[in-house]
């Protein structure tokens, strides 16, 4: 998932300026972390690509045009590739020493908690779009779905920070139980 893909996808869904297309992005996806001027950088590449169009330039109001609603089908049909599996955490467990263990513990437990925080976000915000959607009544099904669905992705973040969590906790105790095993033998 690229900025500049979900950048246009919000584009397409409703037209706003780059501050409301920014601030969509940054609740949507936050979890992905996305610069704070995506929309800023993002919006006139798609505008020279002709995926979305500059409505009034004193406001900065954009929208999709039928070639980028067209681009967001093709990319939403489109198969992922496969994530690479890049944790500094797994980089660090195979080439730390005994002395550095504890250090290494301290750390995962540490990403355990911040996994646990992000996973609460996560649900809140889901809390909070279910009641902005409730509030705003969606007016037809397509609506209605669109409203589901960005439930169904949020709670599958919260989810994935939940097994985030869990995964570093497991860790912990496994590097716990190393450590305790090995600095009997010392």
């Amino acid at each position: 998932m690229t900025p500049q893909m979900m950048v246009l996808g919000l584009a397409c869904e409703e037209a706003g300026t780059v501050a409301d297309i920014q601030r969509r992005l940054s609740d949507l996806f936050a979890a992905a972390a996305f610069p704070k001027n995506a929309a800023h950088t993002n919006l006139p590449q798609l505008a020279a690509k002709g995926h979305v169009r500059l409505l009034d330039e004193r406001t900065g109001r954009y929208e999709g045009t039928r070639a980028g609603i067209e681009r967001l089908r093709e990319w939403v049909r489109s198969r992922p590739p496969v994530p690479a599996m890049r944790e500094t955490i797994h980089g660090k467990i195979e080439f730390a020493t005994l002395d550095e263990l504890l250090e290494l513990l301290i750390l995962v437990r540490a990403e355990a908690k911040a996994f646990q925080i992000a996973s609460d976000d996560a649900h809140e915000r889901m809390l909070v779009e279910q009641r902005r959607r409730l509030r705003a009544r969606p007016k037809g099904w397509g609506e209605q779905l669109d409203a589901e669905l960005t439930v169904v992705h949020l709670t599958d973040v919260k989810l994935m920070w939940d097994d985030m969590a869990v995964r570093r906790r497991k860790l912990a105790e496994r590097l716990e139980q190393i450590h305790r095993r090995y600095s009997q033998t010392r």
